[in-house]
């Protein structure tokens, strides 16, 4: 039975393939990855191969055993910085590495796994300063706690007597009623009858004489 590598592109039989010891450890090396991505690494692989050679299995088995620690443990460490990495943040670097090369922005082929590393890195650093922001703003505007509202009012209905607030009440009136002067000499004049003994008193607000009178 013969197959084709998807990363050399070598044409084999499936019998030497098995036999030979770089083939073996490609193969090893590409299954402990999950689905998803080895099919996105094996992809990756071919990015290495030469243009006018095709790669060797030994070659495939390295590269995939350089990668595979640094997907498994999940942690990088670049230029003396250590990045937590998931499954996740493999794929989209890895399809990022994938993206730039069919846009042509990358000088083929690769010799290391600098370039995915740098894209892995990149993207982690662009996540961290998006948390720091985030964390910076609800720092600077934490949420407040409102105190509950108070409940409605329940409707008295149209019928509801409106209540009023209390007045104190006046006092009765108890002495003959005083009237300023000018009032009691026209009084006078209109024939109102004096009260006997009365006699002009003075306004203890206005200082003007008042006189007691009776209707």
């Amino acid at each position: 039975m013969r197959v084709s590598c998807p990363s050399c592109g070598a044409d084999l039989s499936l019998d030497v393939l098995v036999a030979h010891d770089g083939a073996r450890r490609a193969v090893a090396a590409a299954l402990q990855l999950s689905a998803p991505l080895a099919h996105r690494v094996m992809h990756y692989i071919a990015l290495f191969r030469p243009a006018q050679r095709q790669l060797t299995m030994e070659r495939v088995a390295t590269l995939l055993e350089e990668l595979l620690p640094l997907v498994r443990d999940q942690r990088v460490e670049r230029n003396g910085n250590r990045y937590d990495t998931t499954t996740a943040d493999w794929t989209a670097a890895l399809d990022q590495v994938l993206a730039n090369r069919d846009a042509g922005l990358i000088r083929l082929p690769l010799k290391s796994h600098g370039y995915l590393l740098a894209i892995l890195v990149e993207q982690r650093e662009k996540f961290y300063r998006a948390e720091e922001t985030r964390r910076e703003a609800e720092r600077r505007s934490p949420h407040r706690t409102l105190p509950p509202a108070a409940p409605a009012p329940e409707s008295a209905g149209p019928a509801a007597a409106v209540s009023l607030p209390a007045y104190p009440a006046l006092p009765p009136v108890t002495g003959p009623r005083q009237v300023p002067t000018q009032v009691f000499e026209h009084l006078q004049r209109l024939g109102v009858r004096q009260r006997k003994g009365a006699a002009p008193a003075v306004d203890a607000d206005t200082g003007t004489d008042n006189h007691e009178v009776s209707t």
